[in-house]
């Protein structure tokens, strides 16, 4: 495959974003042409575009198999970083928050990490990349092992059940292929959060939240889909090399819909994560 389809792939997954200038508008150009890349608005000068890739989730599984696609019998594993720095170098790409690019390359990578390929030539005109993963075996993927034997008997801050997360989430899976940008601050709820997992998306929030910056939407139980049985991987990207602790308080967001119904949902553990 050409480099512009390459490139297509990783923008549609990790939503990356061109700066608005002359320079970058040929690229943005040649993606609309040939590349399934969408027409925002075009100023009144036109000397570049505004363009994005919305939430396509079937684009995003063709998308997730192109980088996932051996290149001359090698694993095209660093097909997405090679990219990104290169456009980056280029000054094409939008700088803005560069955490977050790097956040969201990780958590896909982590994700893929997870998907059974042996399949994926058996079966081509099967969903591979947009079906469930267990949360357990992405943190693991994120993470890695050595980390992970800590993190699965850690215990919550705000409950005192002694509930390992091992034991809290053994059940959970997620299932994301591509990020979309949040407007406002009701993506943080599991009435959107549900919405979400069924087509395979995760958020990029909108820019200036003080607490989240990343939202994996999460499945607790294997039930049918719902807004009570949704949680979800909260993350919060550092620009900054200092360590600290996850401020992030779901209850405080209100992320959950308290139900008369059923006490589990009033209960609902999540997860947090600084980057």
């Amino acid at each position: 495959m050409k480099e512009d389809g390459q490139l297509a792939a990783v923008c549609i997954r990790v939503m990356l974003a061109f700066e608005p200038d002359e320079g970058a508008a040929r690229i943005g150009q040649r993606l609309v042409e040939g590349h399934m890349r969408v027409v925002f608005s075009i100023p009144q000068h036109r000397k570049y575009l505004h363009a994005g890739t919305p939430s396509e989730p079937v684009l995003a599984e063709a998308a997730a198999r192109i980088m996932n696609e051996p290149i001359n019998g090698r694993s095209s594993r660093s097909l997405p970083l090679a990219m990104i720095r290169k456009y980056l170098d280029n000054g094409f790409v939008q700088r803005g928050e560069r955490g977050e690019l790097a956040a969201r390359l990780l958590l896909t990578l982590a994700h893929d990490t997870c998907v059974d390929r042996s399949a994926l030539h058996a079966t081509p005109e099967e969903a591979h990349f947009s079906k469930p993963i267990h949360v357990l075996d992405f943190l693991a993927a994120l993470v890695g092992p050595s980390h992970m034997d800590l993190i699965r008997q850690s215990r919550p801050d705000n409950t005192t059940n002694g509930m390992t997360l091992e034991m809290a989430f053994k059940d959970a899976r997620i299932n994301f292929t591509h990020f979309v940008q949040g407007g406002d601050d009701s993506i943080l709820s599991d009435e959107v959060a549900w919405l979400a997992l069924a087509r395979s998306m995760a958020f990029q929030c909108a820019n200036g939240h003080h607490m989240v910056d990343l939202d994996l939407p999460v499945l607790l139980w294997d039930e049918p889909l719902g807004r009570f049985i949704i949680s979800g991987i909260l993350v919060q990207v550092r620009n900054r090399t200092t360590n600290g602790r996850a401020q992030i308080d779901a209850e405080k967001l209100e992320f959950f819909t308290p139900s008369a119904d059923d006490e589990r949902a009033n209960t609902r553990p999540y997860i947090a994560i600084v980057m």
